[in-house]
This record gives C-alpha cells, sequence and structure tokens, in this order.
C-alpha cells in the first residue's frame, strides 16, 4: 500500500501539528537516509497512528545500501526511513512546492522545510499546551 492512501483524522492532523511545533528541530532534522525507531518518534509526541504504519523491517544491502548499528554492518532492522515518514508527514499536512528529483538528503530537506511552512502560525504550544495567539492589530 502506497502511504500517501493512508487517511488520517483532524486530531491525529492536530497531533502530529502539536508534535512538529513541539519538537520541529528534531522531527524535521532528517537526512532523507537515516532509519529512526517508532520510539523517537513517540517520545517526540507524535500520534501512533502516524508512526506505526512506517514502522518495517528494512533489508541490508551492499556498499551504499549497508546498515550499521553502532558502527558494525547488520542484515537489517526494523525501523522508520526519514525520507518515507517526511514524504507522509507533508502528505497530511498538504505541504506543497517541493522537488522530488535530487537525491535523499535533498529532498529531505526541502521536504523538511515545505512542512515547517505549512505548520500553522496562529498557535503554538508552550509547555505541553496549545496556546493561541492573539492578533492585536
Amino acid at each position: 500500500m502506497m502511504a500517501s492512501v493512508l487517511k488520517y483524522t483532524e486530531k491525529e492532523k492536530q497531533g502530529l501539528i502539536d508534535a512538529l511545533q513541539s519538537n520541529e528541530k528534531e522531527l524535521l532534522d532528517g537526512d532523507g537516509h537515516t532509519l529512526y525507531s517508532a520510539k523517537y518518534y513517540l517520545d517526540r509526541g507524535v500520534p501512533e497512528s502516524l508512526v506505526v504504519p512506517f514502522w518495517n523491517w528494512n533489508e541490508a544491502g551492499e556498499g551504499k545500501h549497508s546498515i550499521f548499528v553502532d558502527g558494525e554492518s547488520v542484515e537489517g532492522v526494523y525501523g522508520i526511513n526519514n525520507l518515507e515518514w517526511l514524504y507522509q508527514m507533508a502528505f497530511v499536512l498538504g505541504a506543497t512546492g517541493y522537488n522530488t528529483y535530487h537525491g535523499r538528503g535533498t529532498q529531505a530537506r526541502a521536504i523538511a522545510e515545505a512542512i515547517a511552512e505549512s505548520l500553522p502560525t496562529n498557535s503554538h504550544i508552550v509547555d505541553g499546551v496549545r496556546k493561541e495567539i492573539q492578533n492585536n492589530g
């Protein structure tokens, strides 16, 4: 199943927005190559329903397709592909305007920028609580 056919509720979307506003630097700092644990995203407040579908076995290959854990080459690992996750989060948030024809790292940076630009500016999270920003002008 392609990730973009997954459907999410407004509550799940708001949960993602909250997580991104609280942990934007960590959640949008991927390189397009890294395989993150589900715990990495869950610990940063991403709703479980936006994490679990991407938790997969990743088979290692040879050369640049090798996977290393603690400096040792392994046959594979369970993890979440950073670039795939970024693409899906961009889809969930309706982020557009990024190029997809460069290398994985360039794609990840472009998608992360588009996601950051798509975040609402009228609310933010302070100490775990959403605070609405009042426009006085």
